[in-house]
């Protein structure tokens, strides 16, 4: 475990090359995705899935949002955490927002065919 806990110290990325036991490990994960963000690629889908996880990941680094699983890698809370979501040009009190404003985040982020119909592939 500390030699995984000093490769994410390192780099956040190194944790998509560890065993699935740190990958399905609750406490382990909240641990490094407070050391690096991106180590929640590293993650199994069940974390990358749940939204109090990847917020931990995102407040931590905002590029972790990348490593959600959809619809979270859209999530317009998670957005505005990582900095992505224009607060000048998205009217909060319109409520649902036009699926155009996603256009930022699937271009940056694309899943493909998993993400927003906007998205480039």
């Amino acid at each position: 475990e500390e030699v995984v806990v000093a490769a994410v110290q390192q780099n956040g990325l190194a944790m998509k090359y560890t065993e699935e036991y740190y990958a399905n490990n609750l406490q382990f994960i909240k641990k490094v995705i407070q050391i690096d963000g991106r180590a929640l690629c590293g993650a199994c889908n069940e974390f990358r899935s749940d939204r109090d996880i990847v917020r931990l990941a995102v407040q931590n680094n905002a590029t972790s949002l990348q490593f959600a699983v959809p619809p979270l890698n859209q999530d317009k809370e998670l957005l505005k955490i990582s900095k992505l979501w224009n607060t000048v040009n998205h009217d909060d009190a319109a409520g649902d927002e036009d699926p155009s404003s996603r256009v930022v985040m699937s271009t940056r982020f694309s899943l493909g065919t998993d993400s927003s119909p906007h998205a480039t592939v």
